[in-house]
């Protein structure tokens, strides 16, 4: 029996609350009339006799004032007995349920907008780093062409050196197509496996180096089937590796090249042993210009290179995450 006043708490596991009314009269009491007023449930007095009872169903969470009052036998009402009724909510219906949703899909969205600015901040230093590419390579070899063109077509030029500038404008035209083509294959989105990139640096040591060296091996020791890989570090390793053996190629007396391709962990390991029997004339600006092109390509894609020099022995060691 509630004393007035009281809270009654009623869990959302109870489907159903039974309410019954009795008075404190000793005679009569099953003559007693009884009304009642629920805030919240209805908007009028509700009447019930002594034998009748107040079931109420599946009420939404929250607070519910009940008034109950009885008939005197001198047919007044007596004061109201006042308790409240209180619907605890689901789990679900919580506020602190609800805050932690709404931080979640705050948190959700955050980090989707974040990711897709990542994304838009990648695509412009992928972009930035074409555009350089595309300068600083094809512009400085077509600009080369254009001269070239410039002094064959010119009637000052001696039919001696004729010869000589169209060898040079052949050799720098194809080196120019290899270069595009290379270009164009790394961003190909067929090629972006790791076995494709291991197969096109392959390709380039045989048809590029082989004829520069007395010996040639290649080792490929991928295991890796179907392992992919970003268009940005296919370029850049690509270009690396190029220019190491295109460096090779000019600057040493190259005799036996060693190479050998592998992966641990998520790193594409490259190692490249040279054997040579002495240094060309290096163009020391060339050669520093070379350099801080290899290693500006290594730290944009997170790449590490180690070189050691010994006598007629070069050997480097390139490691690349994909």
């Amino acid at each position: 029996i509630p004393q007035a006043g009281e809270v009654i708490s009623i869990s959302s596991a109870e489907t159903s609350l039974e309410i019954r009314f009795f008075s404190s009269e000793l005679f009569g009491a099953d003559k007693v009339r009884y009304r009642y007023l629920i805030s919240g449930l209805y908007d009028s007095w509700q009447y019930s006799d002594a034998n009748s009872k107040l079931i109420v169903r599946r009420l939404s969470p929250g607070y519910y004032p009940l008034k109950v009052q009885a008939m005197t036998p001198a047919g007044n009402w007596s004061q109201s007995f006042n308790v409240v009724i209180h619907s605890l909510p689901e789990y679900y219906q919580t506020w602190w349920f609800r805050t932690l949703v709404a931080v979640l899909v705050v948190g959700l969205l955050f980090g989707a907008y974040r990711f897709r600015v990542w994304q838009i901040q990648r695509e412009y230093e992928i972009r930035s780093q074409i555009v350089h590419d595309l300068h600083d390579d094809f512009g400085s070899r077509l600009f080369a062409m254009r001269a070239m063109a410039s002094k064959i077509a010119s009637p000052q030029t001696k039919a001696s050196e004729l010869e000589i500038l169209f060898a040079q404008f052949e050799a720098t035209s194809k080196n120019a197509y290899t270069a595009m083509r290379d270009f164009i294959w790394a961003f190909d989105p067929k090629n972006d496996r790791l076995e494709d990139l291991v197969e096109r640096m392959a390709d380039f040591a045989e048809n590029t180096i082989r004829p520069l060296t007395q010996e040639l091996k290649i080792h490929n020791n991928i295991t890796s089937t179907g392992a992919s890989i970003i268009p940005a570090i296919k370029h850049h390793t690509l270009m690396v590796f190029q220019e190491i053996l295109t460096n090779m190629g000019k600057h040493t007396f190259a005799k036996s090249l060693e190479i050998d391709f592998s992966e641990k962990q998520n790193l594409l390991y490259i190692r490249i042993r040279n054997r040579h029997d002495g240094l060309r004339n290096v163009d020391a600006p060339s050669e520093q210009k070379g350099k801080e092109s290899i290693d500006a390509r290594l730290h944009a894609i997170g790449g590490e290179m180690e070189w050691q020099e010994q006598e007629a022995v070069q050997e480097i060691t390139i490691r690349i995450p994909f």
